[in-house]
């Protein structure tokens, strides 16, 4: 009788310890299952906020409708719905910070009592004005000019550069076909302040106007005040101060900062080829530096 009652302590025993056994391995899957799970969820979630700051950003700071709608579409192709974001903006609208909240659902744990996670994660983007510049073009404005949203501008005359430019710049080449080039395409490599770049000789107004015309025809029905935000017409343009100046012709100018230019009209005369822009403010691709003079055209990035 006594060892009965031994065996039965014994099988109680067992039974207890296979239920914590049992309980403590719910617990291990459920950490290794769920919380592998909620760890990845935050991590697309973080990617999914970065993205939708860096889409916002674009527009900033003259569009913040247009930064919202933005950030909220990029939500939603990262798998975040468009209402589970948040997006608001510095006082000087050159900040967008983006929060995306989730609820992430556990397969383990309610065993546990526990059947989910509320996550969220916050990115911010911020534009600041370019120090150097990407697919900039071969055109320069004087850096003293005033410019106001819209202000009208020649950003290439023929023979003599008359008042808020210098003419056409030497950027791949001194040749007529790297010219062209680089006004059709964009300079290829980065453009950063501080540079001396040499002046065009001749108006080269062939090139001009060849390069001009074809910018404005991808794309035709745009204005200064409405353009896609991919349009071509909208140019990088180095703002130059003149630093040799030999019979009162520029022949070297130095790179002080980036504005953009929307190409409004081409014309060509006798006496060379007229590019006119219209001011605008809007971000491009290059480095940018909170130091670097603002002329209205910024780089982006995110600040955590």
């Amino acid at each position: 009788m006594k060892r009965k009652g031994v065996f039965r302590n014994e099988n109680g025993n067992v039974a207890v310890l296979m239920a914590l056994s049992m309980t403590m391995l719910i617990g291990f899957v459920a950490l290794a299952v769920d919380g592998g799970l909620a760890l990845l969820e935050r991590s697309r979630l973080q990617r999914a906020a970065d993205a939708a700051a860096l889409a916002g950003v674009l527009e900033l700071p003259e569009r913040p409708e247009q930064a919202t709608e933005h950030a909220r579409n990029a939500a939603a192709l990262n798998g975040v719905a468009a209402s589970a974001i948040n997006v608001a903006f510095s006082d000087d609208r050159r900040d967008i910070t983006v929060t995306a909240r989730r609820t992430v659902p556990f397969y383990f744990a309610p065993v546990l009592g526990v059947n989910g996670a509320s996550m969220s994660a916050e990115a911010t983007a911020r534009i600041a004005p370019l120090a150097s510049g990407l697919k900039a073009v071969p055109l320069g404005v004087e850096h003293t000019t005033s410019l106001a949203f819209g202000t009208r501008v020649v950003l290439k005359v023929g023979a003599s550069a008359g008042p808020g430019s210098f003419g056409a710049l030497v950027l791949s080449g001194t040749g007529a076909s790297e010219y062209e080039r680089d006004l059709r395409e964009g300079y290829p490599q980065l453009l950063r302040t501080g540079t001396v770049l040499a002046t065009q000789t001749g108006n080269i107004a062939g090139p001009t106007k060849r390069a001009a015309d074809e910018i404005i025809a991808r794309c035709p029905s745009a204005t200064y005040l409405n353009y896609p935000i991919n349009c071509e017409r909208a140019v990088l343009v180095p703002m130059v101060r003149a630093v040799t100046v030999d019979q009162n012709q520029v022949k070297q100018v130095v790179v002080t900062g980036f504005a953009t230019f929307f190409i409004e009209s081409v014309s060509s005369t006798s006496a060379g080829a007229e590019v006119v822009g219209r001011f605008i403010r809007r971000t491009a691709s290059g480095e940018i530096g909170d130091d670097a003079p603002n002329y209205g055209t910024f780089g982006t990035r995110l600040i955590r």
